[in-house]
């Protein structure tokens, strides 16, 4: 009798647990909706091994009853434990991510139909290895598994922010691009204007003014500034008016490259001017 009393008695808080993870679910039942089948094969499982557990006592084979609680124990215990796990992360593959790479989508499309050039960004390729990789996080969640999903979880929502990421910058360089691209062409051809007018009326300043050689030297100093901020404009042409169009973040780049060049010449110039004291008018 006693065996058989120990047994019962070894079964009976598992059997509470068991009951308490079951009022646990069903209380959490449309959160895990995505993974019912398998929480019920899970629970068959259980209550095959409850009964198996009674037929063992009935015919007084307490050993082998008892080699079955530990068993039990451990799926109770991971059940419990997924029932608390599985439901943000079934949020997140199934709800947030999704709607996440929808968003991006739907930004990514938008600006196709403002005709940015976005060859650069991928988002084909990224779009198609976040919706695989959701497929087969999804896949492992239906048998619950959940080894490692929240980090590939956070590595698809980290793809999905870089283009996001990606795309804002192209935005941002759109507008400082098209704000500022006409006044640093002008600044750059109202310099060279003037410096050419300068240049080719030097013999008349001559004639008042002493030019002696360090300022000839400073003019031909100037002059291959000059070309050098030259290049970065026809630069910045060739980007703007190239076949395949550039993106912006590419041609604020070469913009800015051409605006610091044209405001440092600016400076030089505007020096060398002062110092001979010659009157003209600068649109700059």
């Amino acid at each position: 009798i006693k065996p058989e009393e120990d047994a019962r008695q070894n079964s009976l808080g598992l059997k509470d647990a068991y009951r308490d993870v079951k009022s646990k679910y069903n209380s959490k039942e449309e959160e895990l909706a995505f993974v019912n089948d398998t929480f019920s094969k899970v629970f068959t499982a259980l209550d095959e091994r409850f009964t198996r557990f009674e037929a063992l006592i009935e015919t007084a084979d307490y050993d082998e009853a008892n080699n079955l609680l530990p068993e039990i124990s451990d799926v109770i215990k991971a059940c419990d434990k997924l029932i608390d796990t599985v439901p943000p992360l079934l949020k997140r593959a199934n709800e947030i991510i999704p709607d996440e790479l929808k968003a991006a989508s739907d930004h990514y499309d938008k600006m196709i139909s403002e005709e940015f050039p976005l060859k650069h960004i991928n988002f084909d390729r990224i779009k198609n290895d976040v919706e695989l990789g959701l497929g087969e996080i999804q896949s492992n969640l239906k048998d619950l598994k959940i080894a490692n999903c929240d980090s590939r979880l956070n590595d698809l929502e980290d793809e999905i922010k870089e283009v996001e990421e990606l795309l804002a910058k192209e935005e941002a360089a759109a507008q400082e691009f098209n704000e500022n691209c006409d006044r640093i062409y002008g600044s750059f051809n109202n310099l060279e204007k003037e410096f050419i007018k300068v240049r080719n009326n030097l013999a008349k300043y001559s004639k008042f003014y002493i030019v002696d050689e360090a300022h000839l030297q400073e003019l031909k100093d100037i002059q291959k500034e000059l070309d050098d901020v030259s290049k970065d404009k026809r630069r910045l042409d060739m980007y703007v008016h190239s076949l395949e169009k550039t993106p912006y973040t590419v041609l604020i780049v070469k913009m800015r490259d051409l605006d610091n060049g044209t405001k440092d010449l600016f400076n030089r110039f505007n020096k060398f001017i002062n110092e001979f004291h010659i009157d003209r008018r600068m649109n700059f």
